[in-house]
């Protein structure tokens, strides 16, 4: 079985066997005792704000950014739609 980590992170369930790095390193591979292998996409994206757009559908809001980027003043950053 291949668990891909997306919007629903898969965790290891079994213990950690094996640990690999693709070679280019933009993916980790990690097989588990209950014959799993999760695969996740390690890339730090070229645009931040971008991907934080795309995950969220969307802009973030003052209270989630005062969480996540508690020192940094709240700006707005995706344009929904977000056009290219």
């Amino acid at each position: 079985m291949v668990a891909v980590a997306g919007g629903d992170t898969c965790m290891p369930t079994g213990s950690i066997l094996a640990v690999a790095f693709s070679p280019d390193g933009t993916r980790i591979a990690i097989g588990d005792s209950d014959a799993t292998a999760h695969l996740w996409n390690v890339r730090f994206p070229t645009d931040p704000f971008r991907a934080v757009c795309d995950l969220t559908n969307g802009p973030m809001s003052e209270d989630d950014w005062a969480q996540y980027l508690p020192d940094e003043p709240y700006r707005t950053v995706c344009h929904w739609p977000y056009c290219s």
